[in-house]
């Protein structure tokens, strides 16, 4: 500030306050204690000639009621000393009016920001958990660890006894049959060899959604994939505070430009009946 005046006081005070603002952004407490540091420090309070051309030419009431809140002038006050503490006191009080509009826009575009993330990382979540392309990227995976005791628990999937709803008699005896029954799978499936009937399988399912809150209801599930957390890089949302303002306040865990959110989702991998039926009766037509 080359000479005082209110406008170039108020651009000065706000110079610091955004210098203050700049390091501290993340801490409220921790800039607003950096503003007597640095006010203090003010080549506009150390000198005496400059204090008295703030009084001389700037408003200075705030600083003067500011000194009046705290009992007035101290004991022993000089001419250059109060000058000194009524500079002090009017540009404290300005930085700290900076400070907080500064906190105030940030604090409102955080808040912004905090729902932009949130609403993406969201919808991220929701397909990787149920757009059928996301359960898709599953599909290779049943194949390429299937086992003979996989074979064995199939079968047993196969031949478990389910209710059948058809029969709306609870305990009428018809109304529990094995589960191929109820499903509608043919019958023929007892005869594949036991090489045949993975291969089958494995050429005949889609994956499904679902959670590890309770087992799939409705099919035979050949697998299952937790989904367990889902990475979402949110680089391109081009938050201009940055992430770290608003990384504790958001549903997800941030580290730097990805957000990671846990999930309770699975991808069941379900025999697909109509499918499964078609193949065995090529399998047996051949």
């Amino acid at each position: 500030m080359k000479n005082a005046s209110d406008f170039n006081l108020d651009a000065y005070a706000t110079d610091i306050a955004v210098d203050i603002f700049t390091e501290h952004c993340l801490d409220r407490d921790a800039a607003f204690d950096m503003a007597w540091q640095s006010v203090d420090g003010s080549e506009w309070i150390i000198y005496h000639a400059k204090s008295h051309e703030i009084c001389a030419n700037c408003n200075t009431d705030q600083g003067e009621q500011s000194i009046e809140d705290m009992g007035g002038f101290p004991d022993g006050s000089t001419y250059d000393s109060m000058a000194s503490l009524i500079a002090y006191s009017e540009l404290m009080a300005r930085v700290n009016e900076a400070l907080e509009t500064l906190f105030d826009i940030a604090e409102a575009n955080d808040q912004a920001a905090i729902e932009l993330v949130n609403d993406f990382v969201e919808s991220q979540v929701e397909y990787e958990t149920r757009h059928q392309d996301a359960g898709d990227n599953y599909a290779h995976m049943p194949s390429e660890s299937w086992t003979d005791q996989k074979t064995r628990e199939l079968e047993s999937a196969l031949n478990a006894e389910t209710r059948d709803h058809a029969v709306e008699d609870h305990f009428d005896p018809a109304s529990y049959k094995s589960a191929w029954e109820v499903l509608g799978v043919d019958a023929r499936w007892v005869d594949l060899e036991s090489e045949t009937l993975p291969d089958l399988a494995l050429d005949a399912f889609t994956m499904k959604a679902g959670s590890i809150h309770g087992p799939f209801d409705g099919g035979i599930v050949l697998d299952a994939y937790a989904v367990q957390e889902v990475e979402v890089d949110l680089q391109d949302l081009g938050i201009p505070q940055g992430l770290n303002r608003i990384a504790e306040s958001v549903d997800c865990y941030i580290q730097g430009n990805l957000a990671y959110q846990t999930t309770d989702a699975v991808w069941f991998a379900v025999l697909d009946v109509k499918a499964f039926n078609a193949l065995i009766a090529d399998h047996f037509e051949d």
